[in-house]
C-alpha cells in the first residue's frame, strides 16, 4: 500500500501543468493582442494622414494649373466615380492567394502586397500629374487624374487590415479609427499652414511623406503581425493537442500488487487505521 502511495505522489500533476501552460499561453496572447492593436493604430493614423492633403486642397491646385472651376469640379467628380468603381477590383485582388509554388507562407500576405502596390502606383501617377498637368490639355489631365484615382482605390484595403487586427480585441475597431480622425485633424491644419507658406507644392510633399510612412507601416505589419493563415493551411498546435483536457490521453492503470496482501495490512485497511 505504501508503494502505491509513493507511486501516486511521484507522478506529476497534469492538471497543474495545464494551468501553468494556460497562463503562459494567455500571456503570449495578451502580448500579441497589444502588438496587433499598436500596428492597427499606426495603419489608421498613416492612412488618414496620407489622404488629407489631396482631398482637402486639390481644388486649389487644379485651379492654379489653369483649369476652370467647372473643369476642376468635373475632374474631381469623375475621379471619385472611377475610384468607387475600381474598389471591388482591388478587393478581389487582395482576396486572391499568392501561388503556393512561390512559398506557402506568402499566401496570407496578398492583402498586404495589394495595399502596398496600390499606394506606390498611386504615388507614381500623382507625381506625373504634378509635373505635367500645367502642360497638358484638359482631356489628358482628366485621363491622368482618373488613372490616379483607380490606382488609389486600394486605400480601403488598409481599413480592412485595421479591422482584421482589431478583431476580437478588447478595444475594437472604433478606437483604432480614432487615430485616423486625429491624423485627419492634425494634417488638415499642418498642410493648410504649409501651403500658405510654401505654395501648393507642399500638398504633394505631405502626401508623399505620409503615404511612404503608410507603406512602411504595412511592411512592418507584414513582418510582425502577418495576416491570419487560411483555415486549410493552419495546423493544430502540438502543445495544445497533448495538453488540451479534451484530448488528454487516459491515465495509465495502476500496476497490480505483486502478491496477495498479508494479514496485517488487510486488517489495518479494514479497521481504518
Amino acid at each position: 500500500m505504501e508503494d502505491k502511495i509513493v507511486e501516486l505522489r511521484s507522478r506529476p500533476n497534469s492538471h497543474h501543468i495545464d494551468i501553468i501552460e494556460d497562463n503562459d499561453r494567455s500571456k503570449v496572447e495578451e502580448s500579441n493582442s497589444k502588438e496587433r492593436l499598436q500596428v492597427a493604430k499606426m495603419l489608421a493614423f498613416a492612412s488618414s494622414a496620407g489622404s488629407v492633403a489631396w482631398n482637402k486642397f486639390s481644388q486649389i491646385w487644379l485651379l492654379s494649373v489653369g483649369l476652370s472651376p467647372t473643369e476642376a469640379g468635373l475632374v474631381k467628380s469623375i475621379g471619385q466615380l472611377a475610384k468607387t468603381a475600381a474598389q471591388p477590383m482591388w478587393a478581389a485582388i487582395a482576396d486572391m492567394e499568392l501561388p503556393a509554388r512561390l512559398h506557402v507562407g506568402l499566401r496570407p500576405l496578398s492583402m498586404h502586397a495589394t495595399a502596398a502596390f496600390s499606394i506606390v502606383l498611386s504615388l507614381l501617377f500623382l507625381e506625373a500629374l504634378r509635373r505635367y498637368a500645367s502642360e497638358l490639355s484638359f482631356g489628358r489631365v482628366l485621363a491622368l487624374r482618373t488613372a490616379w484615382s483607380i490606382a488609389n482605390a486600394g486605400g480601403p484595403i488598409v481599413d480592412a487590415m485595421v479591422a482584421q487586427l482589431a478583431h476580437r480585441s478588447t478595444e475594437g475597431y472604433g478606437r483604432q479609427r480614432l487615430w485616423g480622425s486625429i491624423a485627419w485633424a492634425a494634417m488638415t491644419i499642418s498642410v493648410g499652414y504649409l501651403i500658405d507658406v510654401y505654395g501648393t507644392d507642399a500638398m504633394f510633399a505631405c502626401t508623399v511623406i505620409a503615404r511612404t510612412a503608410l507603406v512602411l507601416c504595412i511592411l512592418y505589419a507584414t513582418s510582425t503581425v502577418p495576416a491570419d493563415r487560411p483555415s486549410h493551411l493552419s495546423s493544430p498546435s502540438p502543445t495544445k493537442f497533448h495538453h488540451d483536457p479534451a484530448h488528454r490521453p487516459p491515465p495509465a492503470p495502476l500496476a497490480p500488487p505483486a502478491g496477495p496482501p498479508d494479514d496485517t495490512e488487510e486488517a489495518g485497511l479494514a479497521g481504518g487505521g
